[in-house]
């Protein structure tokens, strides 16, 4: 588990450190650990083929989000996320080209309606008292 949690933290490690922190976590880690540092190593790090790293499935800069946590930058998607569970999962399924017109019409409302209230100082939404306390502790 504390392997796990170690490998998470890499997100936030400068991305010129991540390939270090992740050889200190390997080193540190037990061999219970290695099927998941191998899947990790494969593809976020980059596997090391003739002692060269090579390049990962997913590189360094997709993922990894240290320049975002300190650019007060948000580290996920869940305002796409939000948006798209909106979709009722019958629109989704039975779509037609009315429905999908309707839908528009009703997030451009909601988008003005929005934009109405952050022109006038105020915020749409507030965060629940668990999401500020995981913030902070991040």
């Amino acid at each position: 588990m504390k392997t796990f949690r170690k490998v998470q933290a890499l997100a936030f490690v400068p991305s010129e450190d991540v390939i270090t922190g992740f050889e200190m976590i390997k080193i540190e880690s037990t061999d219970k650990s290695n099927f998941f540092l191998t899947y990790v190593e494969i593809n976020y790090i980059g596997p090391i083929k003739k002692d060269k790293r090579s390049s990962p499935r997913f590189p360094i800069e997709f993922w990894n989000l240290n320049e975002r946590v300190k650019q007060d930058l948000p580290r996920t998607n869940n305002n796409v996320e939000s948006w798209h569970s909106r979709i009722k999962s019958d629109t989704r399924h039975n779509l037609t080209v009315n429905k999908v017109v309707d839908f528009f019409h009703l997030e451009q409302n909601n988008m003005e309606t929005d934009l109405l209230l952050l022109f006038s100082g105020n915020q749409l939404k507030s965060v629940s008292n668990k999401i500020k306390k995981h913030e902070e502790k991040v």
